[in-house]
């Protein structure tokens, strides 16, 4: 894997084109958090914090999730939210979602041949937060790569690792779905960044937006962090950048289209006349199809001219912003000079090249001119 600057994660490229000379691996340093990582859960085993030999969970919520995927495949009711055993006979709607429960019930099938299926689920359950941890790691470092530079890569999996409220989502004996979270989060993380850095990638956003509904799916509790994502690429949109219009519409008709066939399989018959809030529902396709309408909206008036760059066409200029139009600068000469554009300050150059009210702009000979002064 080669991150955006160069810098090869592992043998394979991502079709970035091959490493430049002075790049590195960066297998040691993940490697090397790995082991920290299997450590820190082995300490959790040998203090008794996790006692997986004698066939216990760490948390409360992990048993009613094995019930739960034991009565999935006992029962069959794949539709049906209702859990029996709790509060008999009406039993107890559940805001869970299927994703998480497939996934242990993949492992406990796998493994049933050799332990059986109620032991396969338990051992499954076991270490499927260490897994997902290792993935969403490596994850980290791929998503990371296009805003750090390697002495940073470097250190951030032990950063990871050493958040404990983070850890706590990974932990052995603990099977939880904010692991899965965690991991799409940071997925959607790396793309989201790369859509930033270079805009006009329709495969790109439309990765985006399979992601966000997946996450949508395993809990709406990631709705603000697809939120955060439209925010981001909206704000490059209103920054001046035209292509991020197109990648804000393939975003949000992916997760459209995505959301639908969601419901479909989550809910069934059920996906039209239900809608739950702290499930995924009508509801909130509801709200990602008026995001779509929004920015079908913002494209068309782009198109017709009447937007520019995201900003209304003859707008006057909120109080305090500087005049689009070159202007003398109040130094010595008296050439006029244009601020350079922020676009133009990279993250090889900077701060060695802002500029500031005591240095020269790069594009001009001038002394820039000084802000009023607060009081």
């Amino acid at each position: 894997m080669v991150a955006s600057d160069g810098i090869a994660l592992t043998g394979a490229g991502l079709g970035r084109g091959p490493a430049p000379a002075g790049g590195g691996s960066l297998a040691p340093a993940v490697g090397t958090a790995v082991l920290v990582m299997l450590i820190i859960q082995a300490g959790l085993v040998l203090k008794g914090n996790a006692p997986v030999l004698d066939g216990v969970l760490i948390d409360p919520d992990g048993y009613m999730r094995l019930a739960r995927v034991e009565h999935l495949w006992r029962a069959g009711a794949w539709f049906e939210p209702v859990f029996p055993r709790i509060s008999p006979p009406e039993g107890l709607a559940m805001h869970w979602t299927r994703p998480f429960d497939v996934l242990l019930l993949a492992g406990a099938l796998g493994l049933s041949p050799l332990l059986g299926f109620k032991a396969g689920l338990y051992w499954w359950s076991v270490a499927l937060g260490p897994l997902l941890q290792l993935a969403s790691l490596v994850a980290l470092v791929w998503a990371a790569a296009p805003l750090l530079r390697r002495a940073w890569l470097c250190l951030l999996p032990f950063f990871f690792i050493a958040q404990p409220g983070i850890f706590g989502g990974f932990a052995l004996a603990r099977p939880d779905h904010h692991g899965v979270q965690t991991l799409l989060f940071i997925l959607l993380l790396g793309w989201t960044l790369r859509l930033l850095e270079a805009p006009g990638q329709p495969r790109a956003a439309m990765r985006a937006g399979l992601l966000s509904a997946l996450a949508l799916w395993v809990s709406v509790e990631s709705g603000l962090i697809v939120a955060l994502t439209v925010a981001a690429l909206g704000l490059s949109w209103l920054a001046g950048e035209r292509r991020a219009l197109g990648d804000l519409l393939r975003h949000a008709l992916t997760v459209c289209l995505a959301l639908v066939a969601v419901l479909l399989i989550e809910r069934g018959p059920g996906a039209v006349s239900e809608t739950e809030v702290d499930r995924i529902s009508l509801a909130h396709l509801t709200a990602f199809v008026l995001n779509l309408a929004f920015w079908l909206s913002m494209a068309l008036l782009q198109e017709r001219g009447l937007l520019e760059s995201g900003a209304p066409r003859r707008a006057a200029a909120p109080p305090g912003w500087a005049p689009a139009r070159p202007r003398p600068c109040s130094g010595s000469c008296s050439r006029p000079c244009s601020p350079t554009p922020w676009r133009t300050v990279t993250r090889s150059t900077w701060p060695s090249t802002w500029p500031t009210s005591r240095s020269s702009s790069p594009s001009s000979p001038c002394r820039a001119r000084r802000g009023p002064r607060l009081p």
